[in-house]
């Protein structure tokens, strides 16, 4: 299988069209953020997700990140969003951060998920948020790579990767930053950084 190879600088519209088309049918494709580039599907296709630990030769151990296109889509994923949530999102968002939020039991046994929680994205990535847009559901996804291995960080490496085992790579150029999101787990109401990534914290 030849991997569908979409240019969004070229033809927008078209491109969103045939990427959502892609993901609608339980396509797997991988896109660029403001990070790395990532690989992901429909949030509620749990065989696609699946096959996304297949490709990666990823342990089920490790959830999948949840990427939106605005903070109030959010809610649907989540019990709550405690007040920190709100502080670091009017300071980075969107933008290069994943936060840890309680996710409600549904969404857990989807994302494989053992500890309750779900991490989001909203990426500064226009593409990307158009593409959630126009989908009216979140991308469940992680970085372009094999498990171990650098992320993908242009349209060639995503191929070097994933070229014939996926549906579609948008070409959307280099990443931006070059750099993993920063990860902050706010499950228990507190900031906790777990990983330092592309933004240092200084709230």
């Amino acid at each position: 299988m030849k991997t569908e190879i979409i240019i969004p600088e070229k033809k927008y519209k078209t491109a969103l069209q045939q990427s959502a088309a892609i993901l609608k049918s339980g396509g797997i494709i991988a896109f660029p953020t403001d990070t790395v580039y990532g690989i992901g599907c429909i949030a509620s296709n749990k065989k696609s997700i699946n096959r996304i630990y297949e490709l990666k030769n990823r342990k089920y151990d490790k959830p999948l990140a949840l990427y939106f296109s605005d903070i109030s889509s959010i809610n649907d994923y989540v019990t709550e969003i405690p007040d920190p949530f709100y502080l670091l999102a009017e300071i980075y968002l969107p933008g290069a951060l994943t936060i840890i939020l309680k996710a409600k039991d549904e969404i857990t046994s989807l994302i494989n998920s053992k500890n309750g929680t779900v991490a989001v994205r909203i990426p500064a990535q226009a593409f990307l948020l158009d593409l959630i847009r126009e989908l009216g559901e979140p991308i469940a996804g992680t970085s372009a790579n094999l498990s171990s291995k650098p992320a993908a960080l242009n349209l060639q490496e995503a191929k070097d990767y994933f070229d014939g085992a996926i549906e579609g790579i948008i070409d959307g150029g280099e990443a931006q930053l070059g750099m993993e999101s920063t990860i902050v787990d706010l499950s228990s109401g507190k900031i906790n950084i777990l990983r330092e990534g592309a933004i240092s914290l200084g709230y």
